[in-house]
């Protein structure tokens, strides 16, 4: 329950991410706003929002933050390796305490020992009862990895882990996660969001994306946090009195009506209504006679 959303910015080589801070039980009963930061730094130039159960989430983000943390300059496809290593770390965790930890058992035990042991049948519901094991939880992943040619500089990437597979939104520019995704990217689309728009293009699309999708249940509707990160700089925290502003000037935008579209419906309206007041053209129904 909630909304992060990402994109990133090439004409100033900028990654924007905006979040509200909302906080869910695994049951889907909101629990309270403005209580947590869903924006985190795994590495100096990568940032990951979450959505979904906190309680899998720190050890997730810790676990890919120590294993990036002698890293100079991770690329996109290892910042993934890593985040879905660790995701697969902790599903097994999660797996062995529900479905097998009353055996005593490990995965790796399991395997090597479970069908002789509990014999084939048992075996494979065991296997089935460990497949559907999920963590409820979703990244949405922005950074800088450094090209292989250098002179081309670093070059801002975004992609999600969902379920256990990433998802590469580079093409696009832009994405979200949250049970707000998809009113916030019908907002984004509906304004052209795209990686050739500057930072600050970026940082109210978002803004407005984030606004809109507040109608859905669970999206927090206090607190905004925006995140403008460029290449080896420190980030930039926007929140506070800053959101409250672009939020008044977009509801007062928003939900006015534009004056010019007025008299050309008005129009449309009134030579509809002309049109239906004038008698059809006769038909000639006789028919011949001989």
């Amino acid at each position: 329950m909630t909304v992060c959303i990402g994109a990133i910015s090439n004409p100033e080589n900028s990654i924007v991410m905006v979040a509200d801070r909302m906080v869910s039980t695994f049951d889907g009963l909101v629990t309270g706003d403005n209580a947590i930061f869903k924006l985190n730094a795994i590495h100096g130039d990568w940032w990951v929002a979450f959505a979904g159960d906190t309680g899998v989430v720190t050890p997730i983000l810790k676990r890919a933050a120590n294993a990036l943390a002698g890293d100079p300059g991770p690329t996109a496809e290892h910042v993934r390796d890593v985040l879905l290593s660790a995701y697969d770390y902790e599903r097994i965790k999660r797996a062995e305490a529900t479905c097998l930890g009353v055996f005593g058992h490990t995965m790796s035990s399991f395997l090597q020992k479970g069908i002789k042991q509990f014999g084939e049948g048992m075996f494979k519901t065991l296997c089935d009862r460990i497949s559907e094991v999920r963590l409820d939880c979703d990244f949405l992943v922005c950074g800088f990895e450094l090209r292989e040619t250098f002179m081309l500089g670093p070059r801002a990437q975004v992609f999600t882990v969902r379920n256990g597979i990433a998802d590469d939104f580079f093409p696009i520019g832009y994405w979200a996660i949250g049970s707000g995704t998809q009113l916030a990217l019908g907002s984004l689309s509906q304004r052209q969001q795209s990686f050739r728009l500057t930072t600050f293009e970026t940082v109210y699309n978002l803004c407005e994306a984030r606004f809109v999708s507040e109608s859905t249940y669970g999206v927090g509707r206090d607190e905004t946090v925006v995140i403008v990160q460029r290449y080896r700089e420190h980030p930039l925290l926007l929140r506070g009195t800053f959101i409250q502003a672009v939020k008044a000037i977009w509801k007062q935008h928003y939900r006015s009506m534009p004056s010019a579209a007025m008299p050309a419906i008005e129009a449309a309206i009134r030579e509809a209504e002309t049109r239906q007041r004038q008698p059809s053209n006769p038909t000639n129904s006789s028919t011949d006679q001989t």
